[in-house]
């Protein structure tokens, strides 16, 4: 009689204890680092929000376009409020961004100067994801599915911005 209850129990004790079964552990793809801030933070005026944007799409890239971008999934953005805000007046803050696995050939941190006016002026880039500090060509991150990354870090000095990743805008 006792070993007829052990059996009904080994069945309930996999259950409970196996709760995906034999599938394999999957990790969340994305990437995580520390943002680090070197110079003087522009007046609480001048900041509405501070947003770290991961994009598919290589610059330059037409910023009128960046709304379809963002619809389509090609560009990511934390915090994905844009009420919210990164932390403003810090000297670093770190990270972690969740995303679709794909290449994003652009990782940057964006300020938003103003909050009625869109315009490529009130959205400057102010660091990206590079390795090199003098031309500020952008370093792609490819994330496969299951794979996170640590240490993408990125640097902005307040008194050397990268150059803007929106194209110009052609006149008629």
């Amino acid at each position: 009689m006792k070993h007829n209850i052990y059996l009904l129990m080994l069945p309930a004790l996999f259950f409970f204890c196996c709760n995906h079964g034999l599938e394999p552990y999957k990790e969340t793809a994305g990437f995580s680092g520390t943002i680090t801030y070197y110079g003087t933070w522009l007046p609480d005026s001048e900041i509405v929000t501070i947003h770290l944007v991961a994009s598919k799409v290589p610059p330059p890239f037409p910023f009128d376009s960046l709304l379809t971008m963002i619809s389509s999934g090609d560009v990511q953005f934390i915090p994905p409020d844009f009420t919210q805000s990164l932390p403003a007046n810090v000297s670093s803050t770190h990270y972690e961004m969740f995303v679709p696995h794909a290449t994003y050939n652009y990782l940057a941190v964006v300020l938003q100067k103003n909050q009625t006016e869109i315009t490529p002026e009130n959205f400057p880039v102010i660091g990206v994801y590079t390795e090199d500090t003098i031309a500020f060509t952008p370093k792609a991150l490819t994330v496969r599915e299951n794979q996170f990354h640590r240490n993408i870090n990125i640097t902005v000095d307040f008194q050397n911005f990268p150059p803007t990743p929106y194209a110009k805008r052609r006149k008629n």
